[in-house]
């Protein structure tokens, strides 16, 4: 998978293929890697906490989280930058099924008390043939939970948590010797238990590119600030850090 690293609004974000690409690097077991998703919220973050860019500047792998967020990738280094979120039913159907078929372990690492045991079972009744070698709650102390992974050893972990400690755990990860495939999941664990808003959504708003719409009356609760709020300052971060380039060029 050919790789393009650059900075959008001082992010990084890699230029990937699609999801084929993602699980590729599964099936051929390229590994160790670190893998994190940067939607809009990435950007507020980074405005809160300086480190949180210094964190994604670690990760073997930043990948545009949300059609927003590969639009502005397109715009800002000029080539194609497919949006795929952990959210999306078509990426995480891909990368179970390539997990299960090439016969990849897994550990689950995210969500309340057992929240993480909701989500196996359902993971494995979904997928049949997933090995899942261990699971845990994302409470706690990071590193006790680091020590039982490591000693599970699993192909791939998929890390739930809230952005920056999801992050944070991948990085601590890989500095004690991790040399699997690890990923950022997000708000995954904690919402596919009881469906995902995605499931259901009607054909033609997705060829439209409106299916957002339907996510937001779906779960309003949940969504309302990410399509209202986080989407408009990630906006205009960009349309600021561009005009910024531009006036640079011309003084050049």
């Amino acid at each position: 998978m050919t790789l393009k690293r650059f900075f959008l609004a001082a992010l990084p974000l890699d230029v990937v293929a699609d999801s084929a690409a993602i699980c590729a690097l599964l099936q051929g077991r390229v590994f160790p890697q670190s893998v994190a998703f940067a939607a809009p919220r990435a950007w507020e973050l980074a405005q809160k906490d300086p480190s949180y860019a210094g964190m994604l500047g670690q990760m073997s792998l930043v990948i545009a989280d949300g059609r927003g967020v590969s639009v502005a990738a397109r715009l800002a280094c000029g080539e194609a930058c497919a949006p795929i979120g952990f959210e999306s039913v078509g990426f995480f159907n891909a990368f179970f099924e390539t997990i299960a078929n090439n016969n990849l372990t897994v550990g689950l690492v995210g969500g309340p008390p057992g929240n993480d045991e909701e989500v196996q079972n359902k993971l494995v009744t979904a997928y049949p043939g997933l090995k899942i070698v261990t699971t845990m709650h994302g409470y706690g102390d990071s590193a006790a939970k680091i020590e039982k992974l490591m000693l599970a050893a699993p192909d791939v972990i998929l890390v739930g948590m809230e952005s920056p400690r999801q992050e944070s755990f991948l990085l601590a990860l890989r500095a004690a010797g991790y040399k699997g495939f690890a990923i950022a999941t997000g708000d995954f664990f904690s919402h596919y238990p009881n469906g995902w808003a995605q499931a259901g959504c009607p054909a033609w708003m997705r060829r439209y590119h409106v299916d957002f719409l339907y996510r937001l009356c779906r779960e309003p609760k949940r969504l309302w600030r990410r399509y209202l709020v986080e989407y408009p300052l990630f906006y205009i971060r960009v349309l600021q850090s561009l005009a910024q380039k531009a006036r640079a060029a011309a003084r050049a």
